[in-house]
């Protein structure tokens, strides 16, 4: 794949010096600047305008360009510098370069930048057509400058009737100082936003109550907990969720048969060091578990009851046992209330045997 052409580029060390013209593609600001480098040394040399020509044409080095100037040296050499000028713009600039760069003139605008920056690279950009048609006088110039210019300026300049100054140069000034005053007091007001918030933050940090320290009892473990955290407990299984929804379970601590669920949940999480996934072998244990507890009650009870109301006369009212289980919970608890009133029914007050079956 052939290597892009190069875009040339101007060399004078001096005015008094020819400028160089390296080879490569030519762009308007580059041909412009060779333009103005030439005008500088026919100044300071002194040169005559029928010797212009044939002094610097020695010093466009691009091959093209020599082609062109030795096929009619003659009548090349016998033009103004002016004319010459012309014709080395038609033939080495882009064939719509003009539209282009009236195009990207119009286009500008100042954004961000200040309206001096703006008004200077505005200026720069008409000059390259300087000589063409499409290069615009300074009225025309002003206009375009006001079509760009920042909405707070530019009401700001029709509020203090600028818009009356007739001369170009002095517009131009006194667009600038006001376009400094607005920047100026931005900036203060950006300032005095920023002392504020800057203010406001002490004032939070100075009302808020300093952090609580917890003591550190003990430093060994603490620093080794924090170098090695806790490792999470194992996924609940799908079979585990079974079991403990069907056999009175916390899905937290996966506790069987327990008077609590996971929202109030007064367990932490189980031991993942110790953990083993719960089996229906579990949840069997620990049913016969919890029905071997409440059976043992209630017989200790019952026999309780008996021998505590064969001690009674047939005149004195017999307290019978009520038993009552509490809970859900691996340790139920009896309670054995009085029936100093005979509530049980059937029961006869000569009946002395405790043989009544509850």
């Amino acid at each position: 794949m052939p290597s892009k052409t190069p875009m040339a580029s101007v060399e004078q060390s001096s005015p008094s010096k020819v400028p160089i013209l390296s080879p490569g593609d030519i762009s308007p600001s580059i041909m412009r600047q060779f333009e103005h480098g030439c005008k500088n040394y026919f100044i300071h040399k002194k040169i005559v305008t029928d010797n212009q020509v044939s002094l610097i044409i020695g010093s466009l080095l691009d091959d093209r360009v020599s082609d062109w100037i030795s096929a009619d040296r003659d009548r090349i050499v016998a033009l103004s510098f002016s004319a010459f000028m012309t014709e080395f713009r038609q033939n080495y600039l882009a064939e719509d370069w003009e539209e282009d760069t009236l195009r990207e003139l119009l286009s500008m605008s100042q954004g961000n930048s200040t309206f001096w920056d703006y008004a200077v690279a505005v200026q720069s950009k008409n000059s390259l057509l300087r000589g063409t048609t499409s290069h615009l006088p300074d009225d025309k110039l002003r206009h375009q400058l006001g079509a760009g210019m920042e909405v707070r300026l530019s009401k700001k300049v029709s509020s203090e009737k600028l818009n009356k100054i007739t001369e170009f140069r002095k517009w131009l000034n006194e667009v600038k100082r006001c376009d400094d005053v607005l920047r100026a007091e931005r900036e203060e007001y950006e300032r005095i936003a920023k002392d504020n918030r800057e203010t406001s933050r002490r004032n939070n940090n100075a009302n808020e109550p300093p952090p609580r320290r917890v003591p550190n009892v003990n430093p060994v473990s603490s620093s080794t907990s924090a170098a090695a955290p806790r490792k999470q407990c194992p996924k609940l299984l799908d079979s585990e969720r079974k079991l403990l929804n069907e056999n009175d379970g916390c899905l937290k601590c996966r506790r069987l048969f327990v008077d609590h669920r996971a929202a109030n949940c007064p367990n932490d999480f189980p031991n993942p060091a110790s953990y083993k996934s719960l089996t229906q072998g579990d949840a069997d244990c620990a049913k016969r578990a919890r029905g071997k507890g409440v059976a043992a009650i209630t017989a200790a009870n019952t026999t309780s009851t008996s021998t505590s109301t064969a001690s009674f006369s047939s005149n004195e009212s017999v307290p019978h046992p009520v038993a009552a289980v509490l809970g859900m919970s691996l340790n139920p608890a009896a309670y054995i209330a009085p029936n100093q009133s005979s509530v049980i029914d059937g029961l006869d007050d000569s009946d002395s045997s405790g043989s009544a079956s509850f």
